[in-house]
C-alpha cells in the first residue's frame, strides 16, 4: 500500500483522541514542548501507525492536530521555550503502513529543529534531529547553552581627529539572555558643534513580553552659527551657549498573536527630561495579513515623542505592486490632516535588457497642497552598465544615476538637477534653485581589502551671500578582514578635501572627519 504523506501548516497538540479504530498506536513528540508547564506553539512529526491507512481522513488528522487547515508541502515555526532561546521546528506528520515493507525506514523520518540562542556576540546555532517520542530539548541541551548564559561584547571604536576636529566613539555592552547594558561616548566638532555622553542600562524580555528601562545622562555644547543652522538644529537649543538636560525613558511593548493572521501590539511609555514636560507615549495597532494573496491591513494609533505631539491615527493597505495609504493627523496646530499615497510599478526583463517603470501619487498634507507624480526608466542594454532617469514633476527635480560595474568594483556617477517649484526658491538646505549636485565614485571589494572613493560636488546660488558658489567633498574608506571574519580592520576619512564658503550646503558636514575602527567578535 501507498504511504500517505500529509503536512500541516500550524497544530496544537491537545485534546488528543483516544477512542479511534485502526490505530495502533501514534507517535508524538509532545513531550519536547512540555517544559515547565510552558505553552509552546509549534510543529512537528506524528507517527501514525495503523494497518489501514486508507480509511484514516483528513477530517480525523484536524481532530488529532487541531482545527486548523492542513495542506501538502514543508512548513517551519519557531517560538520561544526556556530563557530566551528559539527553537525552529520543521517537519510533518506522516502516516504510516503497518504492512508496508520499508515501514522501519519511513519511521525513522523523525523531526529536525534548528535553535537560535542570541547571543551578545551573535548568535549560536545548533541542528539536529529528535529520534525519539519522549525528549527533553532543555535538559538535554541546556548544558550546552549554559557554557554561553554570559558573554560580554567589546566593540571599541575609536575614531582619532584631523586638523583639531574631533569624533569619538566608545561603546562596551555587557549582555545577559535578559538583560542588556551599554556605555557610550560619542563627539563631533567643526561648524556645528555637538558632544554627547550616554549611560544606557536595562532590558528584559519574556515569552510574553519585552521590558525596558534606559537611563541616560547627556551633557552637551552646542555652537549656533547662523539662522540656517538655528533652524535645522533641536528645539531645545535656544541660544548659544551649552546646555544639561538628565532623561528618564521608561518603555513596555507586547506582541499578541492571536491566531496566524491577526497580531496586536501594545506599547506605551513614560519619558521625564529636564527641559520639556513629561510626555507619555503610546502606540496599539492591530494587523490582519492575509497570506495567500499578499494583502495585508492594519490600524491603529500613536502618540510620538515630538517636541509638539502628534497623534497618527492610521489605516493602511498594503497589496503586492499597488501600495494605498491613508493617515489621518489630528494636531493641534494642523488639524485634521490626510496623507494619500498610491503606487504602481511595472517590470520587464529580457536576456540583455531590462525595464522598470514607477508610478507614484503622493497628495501630502491638505493645506499645503503638495503633489507629487513620479516615474523612472530603467534600461540595462548590458548586465555590466546600468542608467536610471528619474523626474518628479511636482519638485522639478530630474536625477540621471549611472552605474558601471567592473570584476571586482563598481564605479558610479549620480546627477540632480532641482528647478524652483511653485513659487519656492530655495529648499530645506538653504540652497537657491536651480541647482546642480554630482556624486561620481568607486567602489571595490577585493580579497584581502574593501574599500570606496567618493567625490561630491555641488554648485548654487546661497541664500545668504545671493552667490554662487560651488563645494567639493572627498571621502575615502578601507577596510580589511582577519582571523576568518573575526577581527575587522577599517579607517574611514571624511571630507578629505572640502571647498567651501559661508552655510555649507550639506546638513550632514562637520568638518574633516577620519575614523580608526578595529572590532573583534568573540
Amino acid at each position: 500500500m501507498e504511504v500517505t504523506e500529509l503536512f500541516l501548516e500550524r497544530t496544537h497538540f491537545y485534546n488528543l483522541p483516544v477512542d479511534v479504530q485502526d490505530i495502533d498506536r501514534i507517535e508524538l513528540i509532545k513531550d519536547v514542548f512540555s517544559i515547565e508547564n510552558g505553552y509552546f506553539y509549534a510543529q512537528g512529526i506524528i507517527n501514525i501507525i495503523t494497518k489501514h491507512p486508507e480509511k484514516l481522513s483528513k477530517n480525523f488528522i484536524s481532530a488529532l492536530v487541531g482545527s486548523h487547515q492542513l495542506r501538502k508541502g514543508s512548513f517551519s515555526t519557531g517560538g520561544h521555550i526556556k530563557d530566551g532561546l528559539y527553537v525552529k521546528m520543521f517537519g510533518g506528520y506522516r502516516v504510516i503502513d503497518e504492512l508496508h515493507k520499508d515501514r522501519q525506514n519511513n519511521r525513522k523520518q523523525f523531526v529536525t529543529f534548528e535553535s537560535e540562542k542570541y547571543l551578545a556576540s551573535g548568535k549560536l546555532f545548533l541542528k539536529g534531529s529528535i529520534e525519539k517520542a519522549k525528549v527533553n530539548f532543555v535538559q538535554e541541551y541546556g548544558e550546552r547553552l549554559s557554557l554561553k548564559d554570559l558573554e560580554w561584547e567589546i566593540p571599541l571604536r575609536y575614531e582619532v581627529s584631523v586638523d583639531d576636529l574631533l569624533f569619538k566613539y566608545f561603546l562596551i555592552n555587557y549582555k545577559y539572555p535578559l538583560f542588556d547594558c551599554s556605555l557610550y561616548y560619542q563627539g563631533h566638532s567643526g561648524n556645528f558643534v555637538h558632544k554627547t555622553a550616554a549611560l544606557t542600562t536595562g532590558e528584559f524580555s519574556s515569552n510574553l513580553f519585552k521590558f525596558t528601562l534606559r537611563k541616560r545622562f547627556f551633557v552637551g555644547k552646542h555652537n549656533i552659527l547662523s539662522g540656517s543652522e538655528f533652524r535645522h538644529s533641536h528645539a531645545w537649543f535656544k541660544s548659544q551657549g551649552s546646555y544639561e538636560r538628565d532623561e528618564l525613558i521608561l518603555f513596555l511593548e507586547d506582541e499578541i498573536l492571536l491566531n496566524e493572521n491577526l497580531m496586536l501590539k501594545l506599547a506605551m511609555g513614560h519619558r521625564s527630561t529636564t527641559y520639556e514636560d513629561t510626555q507619555l507615549p503610546y502606540m496599539a495597532y492591530l494587523t490582519y495579513t492575509l497570506k495567500e494573496r499578499g494583502i495585508k491591513l492594519q490600524a491603529g494609533t500613536t502618540k510620538t515623542y515630538n517636541v509638539v505631539p502628534l497623534i497618527y491615527k492610521y489605516f493602511t493597505i498594503e497589496t503586492e505592486g499597488y501600495l494605498p495609504y491613508v493617515a489621518m493627523i489630528p494636531s493641534k496646530e494642523l488639524g485634521p490632516v490626510k496623507i494619500y499615497s498610491h503606487s504602481l510599478s511595472f517590470e520587464k526583463s529580457w536576456q540583455r535588457f531590462s525595464l522598470s517603470v514607477n508610478l507614484s501619487y503622493n497628495k501630502l498634507f491638505d493645506i499645503l497642497g503638495a503633489k507629487s507624480v513620479a516615474f523612472g526608466f530603467f534600461p540595462k542594454p548590458f548586465y555590466k552598465f546600468t542608467l536610471e532617469n528619474k523626474y518628479d514633476v511636482t519638485t522639478n527635480v530630474i536625477s540621471t544615476n549611472l552605474n558601471y560595474r567592473l570584476r571586482n568594483s563598481d564605479f558610479f556617477l549620480t546627477h540632480v538637477y532641482q528647478n524652483k517649484i511653485d513659487g519656492h526658491t530655495f529648499d530645506k538646505r538653504d540652497l537657491e534653485l536651480p541647482h546642480h549636485t554630482i556624486l561620481a565614485g568607486v567602489m571595490f571589494n577585493g580579497k584581502l581589502y574593501k574599500g570606496s572613493l567618493t567625490l561630491e560636488y555641488i554648485s548654487g546660488l546661497d541664500s545668504l551671500t545671493t552667490k554662487i558658489r560651488d563645494e567639493f567633498f572627498v571621502n575615502a574608506s578601507l577596510s580589511r578582514s582577519l582571523f576568518n571574519d573575526k577581527m575587522k580592520f577599517s579607517i574611514t576619512v571624511n571630507n578629505l578635501f572640502n571647498k567651501s564658503s559661508g552655510t555649507p550646503f550639506r546638513e550632514s558636514n562637520f568638518g574633516r572627519e577620519a575614523f580608526f575602527s578595529i572590532k573583534y567578535n568573540f
